[in-house]
């Protein structure tokens, strides 16, 4: 009955009919009740079987391993089923995220669908042409090909869900695919090993896999990341935040040493084919009924090839495992000292560059990979091809009527945006074809005076302007269509807009202005709406504001070189006095590039007056200056950090020329 439910027709619905022809192609062979209104061949007619039938008939000639076989594609067939119904819970929460997973199980349940009918079928006409069952070799041949269509997909399905860890389907998910990967590789192995001597290898199998030896890597794998939890127990949260990711180690570990045992076992038929060759032939032998023979070989075999070919097998099983988990923990202590990284002084190595540009610089901004940098020069864009730190020009974009004061570049696409100051406010999206070949939209125009800070969300279908005309836009952005569109005005600033940061989650975002405000804005029903006026301990203009994380930003007064550090929940920020940071004591600063933060790498870039500096967050939750400050010969100095944080790029009005920093960390 499980068989019958099972065999599907090229519509996916259950077979009702087996056409006895083996001449006609195997996919057109089984019919269900539409097929049967479409089939037009009435010659054909007499031809036709019930599925139960041909199961019946199919049974008769079937010995034990055949059985075992189709038992063994169809419990395939019920975990794939089992999988696909669990991951539409998770597919409710990821979307469009899940297409490709559950693509990925339909290919694989269909290849299996299509092996099973195809066997089945083999089968049918060996039973009706009379023809000799299958033998031992046909059905390696079938579990090989059964086997590589595991190794097809398992892998690439295990690594597909892996990143929705978080999710709340995702352990049975998790659990399906564990008890598919069991289906296919453990019991493909025990069916072939079906007599006694094969038993014996798979236990010694077993046991290697509860060796001590992967016991007591694994134990000291957990220990040591309990000891780093131990160690940093008492940090702030946003340093709990940044070693999530040691936290999550400990997982990938875990599941690195499950995925030993897919490897282990496909070792095992490279190496050791010989052994089981063997096998398989002394399992010809009892089918033919050849027990002399059997015996014979089975003795000769039992004094020497056997006890050697296990002995090899213990030896390198134990060597490989050994060398996977070394391996494992040498990737752990990559991760350890990369992490302490985190927390160290860093040193700038200066490029020499001679490229000059005598007309101002406004913003500097870098692709995706760091292989183009964009910057202003008055009312031009300039496209530089970046490698290495050298700058090599590829193009000069022009579109707005104003110096260029703004520019954004997109996280995914070759795509950015630009923004005009002074009296023209207008907006344009760029598009990048072939050659460094640029395609500009119409400027949009919403913004009564120039632009001076803008932001995006993280999937760039929002873009968030501030303005000397003291409002904030809010604009629908498509990168691909190269097209913005208004949405609506937020108003509650009584002067110049300077800088504006969102938080991580995307929940709220905050703005200064030349009001000496600080505000606080939060996303309800999917609209920006005013949340309230922040109090802080001076009253002062502020240049620059920067979110470090969900909980915390700092902002930039615009006298004394103060730096203020605020944090809080729900969206209830106070500042914390103690943790302010004075750069310097120079006075009357300018709103020029933006606070810089790369948390990859624990990198800050703040300019105050005539100096650049370079922070990190300590691990006790306090700023820290890690570099000597690069001084400039003016404070008049555009620049930016590249997406990789590797490079600094700075333009001032003196040297009216392009320096760059690569940081040696």
């Amino acid at each position: 009955m499980e068989l019958e439910n099972s065999l599907l027709c090229k519509h996916n619905f259950q077979a009702l009919k087996i056409i006895n022809d083996s001449n006609i192609i195997t996919t057109q062979r089984l019919l269900c009740h539409q097929c049967l209104k479409e089939h037009q061949n009435k010659s054909q007619l007499s031809q036709l079987m019930d599925i139960s039938v041909a199961i019946a008939q199919v049974n008769k000639s079937q010995n034990y391993t055949s059985k075992y076989t189709n038992q063994l594609i169809y419990q395939s067939i019920t975990h794939l089923n089992a999988f696909i119904i669990k991951f539409k819970l998770l597919q409710s929460e990821i979307q469009e995220a899940c297409q490709q997973i559950n693509l990925k199980a339909l290919q694989w349940l269909q290849d299996l669908q299509l092996q099973q009918n195809k066997l089945f079928i083999e089968r049918f006409d060996q039973s009706f042409n009379n023809q000799q069952s299958i033998n031992d070799n046909d059905l390696n041949d079938v579990n090989y090909k059964f086997l590589s269509i595991t190794a097809q997909y398992l892998p690439d399905l295990n690594s597909l869900i892996n990143p929705f860890i978080s999710f709340q389907q995702f352990n049975s998910c998790q659990q399906i695919l564990l008890q598919l990967s069991k289906v296919n590789i453990e019991d493909a192995i025990q069916q072939l090993y079906v007599e006694n001597r094969c038993k014996t290898l798979i236990e010694k199998r077993e046991i290697m896999q509860q060796n001590s030896i992967c016991d007591q890597e694994f134990i000291n794998i957990q220990d040591m990341i309990v000891h780093f939890q131990e160690q940093n127990k008492g940090i702030q949260l946003e340093i709990i935040e940044q070693l999530q990711s040691l936290i999550g180690l400990r997982q990938k570990l875990s599941q690195s040493i499950h995925n030993l045992e897919i490897e282990l076992n496909h070792n095992i038929f490279q190496q050791y084919g010989k052994y089981f060759q063997i096998v398989q032939n002394q399992n010809l032998l009892i089918n033919q009924g050849c027990m002399d023979k059997f015996n014979e070989i089975l003795n000769k075999t039992q004094k020497d090839q056997v006890i050697i070919m296990r002995e090899e097998f213990k030896s390198k099983l134990t060597n490989c495992v050994q060398d996977l988990l070394t391996n494992h923990l040498k990737d752990l202590q990559k991760l350890i000292v990369q992490e302490q990284n985190l927390y160290n002084f860093i040193s700038l190595k200066q490029i020499k560059s001679q490229i000059k540009q005598n007309q101002y610089c406004y913003a500097i901004q870098f692709n995706k990979d760091t292989s183009i940098m964009i910057s202003t020069s008055s009312k031009q864009i300039k496209v530089w091809e970046f490698n290495k730190g050298q700058l090599i020009l590829r193009n000069s974009l022009q579109k707005h009527i104003d110096d260029v004061t703004c520019l954004l570049y997109s996280n995914y696409l070759n795509s950015f945006i630009s923004g005009c100051g002074n009296d023209d406010g207008s907006i344009v999206c760029w598009q990048m074809g072939n050659n460094y070949e640029w395609k500009s939209s119409q400027p949009f125009q919403q913004h009564k005076l120039g632009l001076r800070c803008m932001i995006m969300n993280n999937e760039e279908n929002q873009l968030i302007t501030g303005s000397l005309d003291k409002t904030i836009i809010i604009w629908k952005l498509d990168f691909k269509q190269n097209n913005l569109v208004y949405q609506y005005t937020l108003q509650k600033h009584q002067n110049k807009l300077l800088s504006l940061s969102m938080n991580d989650s995307e929940t709220c975002f905050v703005s200064c202005s030349e009001d000496q405000s600080i505000i606080i804005w939060i996303k309800q029903q999917n609209i920006w709406k005013f949340k309230q006026f922040l109090q802080q301990s001076i009253c002062d203009i502020g240049r620059q504001i920067k979110f470090l994380s969900d909980t915390q930003f700092i902002w930039l007064q615009q006298n004394q070189g103060i730096l203020h550090f605020f944090e809080g929940q729900n969206f209830q920020f106070e500042e914390i006095t103690e943790k302010q940071l004075i750069l310097n004591n120079q006075k009357q600063d300018w709103n020029l590039f933006p606070i810089i933060y790369n948390k990859l790498k624990n990198i800050i870039v703040i300019r105050y007056n005539s100096n650049v500096f370079i922070l990190r967050i300590q691990q006790d939750g306090y700023l820290k200056i890690m570099a000597d400050p690069i001084q400039c010969q003016s404070e008049f100095i555009y620049g930016s950090l590249s997406k990789d944080g590797q490079y600094i790029v700075l333009w001032d009005m003196v040297s009216k020329q392009y320096n760059i920093y690569e940081i040696l960390d």
